[in-house]
């Protein structure tokens, strides 16, 4: 005998009205197994599709991207990089469709530059350092598979300090790479918050 499936849907009753008190009510949708019931399953999550790409559904936390960006070529960084890595996923979670040929991209995007300098800022009695600067520059631009410039060379720059210990070198090593990531990822969703005018 075919067992019953049932979906769970939270409802939310609005204020004031009759039903209030049912705040925890629960919806369930019960799809019994068959090939006569399969056609409606596929409907459901076919309109489910459709309402979420009307709304504009991303990933929580991802940046929409321009029409421009909807194939995106990536010039100047090697994908198995940090930055390349980060760059995959973030335009991934946007929507973005990833090509390893620059002439099927809508869109190339050209990382220009990168750099991470650490510099000293504080030295204990000593004189050996405690606390250090890592800065964050990225420089990128812009443009279609022909040459045509999308946006002007454009940079994000990131500061951030941390204490360096001479008796936990590891510690602080991790603490720095952890710090590394961050900066890297922050930077890469400001990037793409800039270019979310592109192509207009």
């Amino acid at each position: 005998m075919p067992v019953p499936v049932s979906i769970a849907v939270p409802v939310t009753a609005e204020s004031g009205s009759a039903r209030a008190p049912m705040r925890a009510a629960q919806c369930r949708l019960t799809c019994w197994p068959g090939r006569r019931s399969r056609w409606r399953q596929w409907l459901v999550l076919l309109v489910t599709t459709m309402l979420l790409s009307a709304c504009g559904f991303h990933l929580r936390g991802a940046v929409p991207l321009p029409k421009v960006m909807a194939v995106t070529y990536i010039e100047g960084t090697p994908v198995l990089g940090e930055l390349g890595r980060t760059l995959v996923r973030n335009l991934r979670d946007a929507g973005a469709v990833l090509t390893k040929d620059p002439k099927v991209a809508t869109a190339i995007l050209v990382i220009l530059s990168e750099q991470m300098p650490r510099r000293v800022i504080s030295v204990n009695r000593q004189g050996r350092a405690n606390a250090y600067e890592l800065d964050y520059r990225l420089r990128y631009t812009l443009k279609t598979p022909d040459g045509h410039r999308l946006t002007p060379p454009r940079s994000v720059s990131l500061q951030r300090e941390y204490t360096f210990d001479p008796n936990n070198v590891l510690a602080t090593g991790n603490e720095e790479g952890v710090l590394r990531q961050d900066m890297i990822g922050l930077a890469v969703r400001q990037m793409l918050r800039q270019l979310q005018t592109a192509g207009r």
